[in-house]
This record gives structure tokens, C-alpha cells and sequence, in this order.
């Protein structure tokens, strides 16, 4: 710039004969285009950055069926603790049967147990059944991304 009260000529322009036309007619529009990008930026960084509905099915249907196996497994190990419980009475029950010394009490209470023997394997078996299931299905990639709903 000249100093004030100068007599000598100011500077032409900047010269910008060579800038692509596009570039030109965007010019007035370069802080729209620039808010615009700012803000397209932050959706894609957002839509990267938490996870997608099909990463959360395939959580959930891990996280479900590591459940179904953990409740089988603990189901399993009950049921068994119980199975070998019973024997051990029906066991005990049956040598008083065979000694002779067994009472009426006895017969009735092995007939009892017997019952409770058939439903605790069949709760054995459906439990073993769950956890099965479970085992495949994780081990199978049931849950996998490509899978998931």
C-alpha cells in the first residue's frame, strides 16, 4: 500500500486469469462448502466410530448364547451332583433291602428316589442338549457378522 497522500499509482490486482473456472464460481461459496465438509466429516467419523446394529446382533448373539452355555454347564454339574446323591441313598436303601433290615419307609423311599433318578436324567439330558447347542452354535460362528440378522 501507499502511504497516504501519495501520489504514486496503487497496485493492480492480483491477476487470476489462470484459476480453473469451477474454482472461480465456487469462490463465494468456499465457508458453505467448507461447513459442509466439516460436518460430512464428523457423520462418516461417527458412523466409523460406534458400532454398527449388525455388530451389536453379533454381540448380543454371542453374549446370549455364552449365557446358554454357562446356565447348561452349571445346570450339568447340578444335575449330577444330584444324580450321584441319589445313588449313594439308593445304594445305602438297597443293602438294608438285601440285609433284611430295610423297612416299609425304605421300599417306599427307594421307589421315590427311582422317580426322582428318571426326571434328574432327564433333566441331565436337556441340559446336555443346551449346552451342545450352545457349543455349536459358537463354534459353528452362529453369531458371526454374516449370519446375524
Amino acid at each position: 500500500m501507499n502511504a497516504p497522500g501519495s501520489d504514486a499509482p496503487n497496485p493492480a490486482p492480483v491477476n487470476v486469469s489462470g484459476v480453473p473456472a469451477l474454482v472461480k464460481a465456487l469462490t463465494p461459496w468456499k465457508e458453505l462448502i467448507a461447513v459442509l465438509i466439516f460436518f460430512g466429516a464428523g457423520v462418516v467419523w461417527v458412523a466409523s466410530y460406534f458400532a454398527t446394529r449388525k455388530q451389536l446382533d453379533a454381540l448380543e448373539c454371542f453374549a446370549r448364547e455364552s449365557v446358554t452355555l454357562a446356565r447348561a454347564e452349571t445346570s450339568l454339574r447340578g444335575t449330577f451332583d444330584e444324580l450321584i446323591q441319589r445313588s449313594v441313598r439308593i445304594d445305602s436303601i438297597e443293602a438294608h433291602i438285601r440285609s433284611g433290615s430295610a423297612t416299609e419307609a425304605d421300599r417306599i423311599d427307594s421307589k421315590r428316589i427311582h422317580r426322582e433318578v428318571k426326571d434328574l436324567e432327564k433333566r441331565r439330558d436337556a441340559a446336555s442338549s443346551k449346552l451342545e447347542a450352545a457349543q455349536k452354535a459358537l463354534d459353528d460362528g452362529l453369531c458371526s457378522k454374516e449370519r446375524v440378522k
